[in-house]
């Protein structure tokens, strides 16, 4: 019901026509497709964090993905509301007209191209299996089709990053009334404090860790 009253479909939409789309959500329903768009966003996070931590090294592949499966829309959640109240609070600076909800619509479904990553991680797990879950991964030198296979992974990933980050924009500007500017200044500000945070910590314990 909800997507109909949206326009059509957001699902297809939100891919070629994002500003239109959101606000299309915006006006039937902040809050629709949050849960499955914070498992969207969760999922390659959780797998992400297998891996930094080579999780591969202490527990089986299957156990990994059943875990993550588990905790990806609580980690989309926590990650999408820090992200909104960033922009939230940071668009308030800057005169951004959005609340809490609208904006966290922009955020969630930007988020949407990251069902691409999804089966890349589907890709590289059918190809490297449980070595996926391997700090050492990351750094390992690939050769042959393996290396294509990689290769080819990290375009299309960087592709789907930069397509969620004009979706976020053009989002964030129509929730915020803002012009395409002043919204990339309000992802900009937020990107700023966050470094300068972890900066700031890195410089006054960082030391004392690695002593």
């Amino acid at each position: 019901m909800i997507a109909k009253q949206a326009r059509g479909n957001p699902w297809l939409h939100i891919w070629t026509q994002p500003r239109q789309t959101i606000r299309s959500l915006v006006d039937a329903d902040p809050k629709f497709g949050f849960g499955i768009l914070s498992a969207i966003y969760g999922l390659p996070m959780a797998l992400n964090l297998a891996q930094n931590i080579s999780l591969g090294a202490k527990i089986p592949t299957w156990a990994i993905l059943i875990g993550a499966l588990i905790i990806c829309t609580f980690l989309g959640m926590i990650g999408f509301s820090i992200v909104t109240w960033l922009l939230y609070v940071t668009g308030r600076w800057i005169g951004g007209r959005g609340s809490y909800q609208t904006i966290r619509t922009a955020v969630t479904w930007s988020n949407m191209p990251n069902s691409i990553t999804i089966l890349m991680w589907i890709v590289l797990l059918a190809v490297f299996g449980g070595a996926l879950f391997h700090k050492q991964f990351s750094e390992t030198h690939f050769i042959g089709y393996e290396a294509g296979i990689v290769f080819i992974v990290f375009l299309i990933q960087l592709v789907v990053s930069i397509w969620g980050f004009v979706i976020l924009l053009q989002g964030l500007s129509e929730v915020q009334e803002f012009s395409m500017w002043k919204a990339l200044l309000n992802i900009l500000i937020p990107c700023a404090i966050v470094i300068g945070v972890i900066w700031l910590w890195w410089a006054m314990f960082g030391t004392q860790t690695i002593h």
